[in-house]
């Protein structure tokens, strides 16, 4: 009989750590994986100016369809209602959903996610770090 170990080929929860404490997001499934991941994603990389393509009324659509917030959404509905009784900033909890959106959004997830990271909250060159919701190079 064959024995295959697919740890491997499992794609595992990521781990966020705030404050000392980390926060496990589920990786995604269904349709979280398939329509509103690369929904929002595409939102956002346009809203960014990273893609010039204009975001497609059928993305859009697939957005209005969801009910819950974007940060529960890209989080799992577990590890953001723990970020929320924790009394965690609302800006901290979407940076981090946007970190797990990106991480989620490509086959180089981790890469990107980083990046992504870097570009919007990282060191702007002088030492200081971008304020919540100023982005490098905007």
């Amino acid at each position: 009989m064959a024995h295959v170990n697919f740890d491997r080929w499992a794609m595992p929860g990521l781990d966020l750590t705030m404050g000392g404490k980390t926060y496990t997001v589920p990786a995604p499934h269904g349709e979280r994986l398939n329509l509103a991941i690369p929904a929002f994603a595409s939102v956002e990389a346009f809203r960014s100016g990273l893609s010039k393509a204009a975001v497609t009324q059928e993305t859009l659509d697939v957005i209005a369809c969801i009910d819950e917030p974007f940060e529960e959404v890209m989080l799992g509905s577990s590890a953001y209602a723990e970020m929320q009784s924790d009394g965690m900033h609302p800006e901290v909890i979407s940076r981090m959903a946007l970190y797990s959106m990106w991480k989620w959004a490509s086959p180089h997830g981790d890469q990107i996610a980083d990046l992504m990271a870097q570009y919007n909250w990282g060191n702007k060159g002088d030492g200081s770090s971008a304020e919540p919701g100023e982005a490098q190079g905007r």
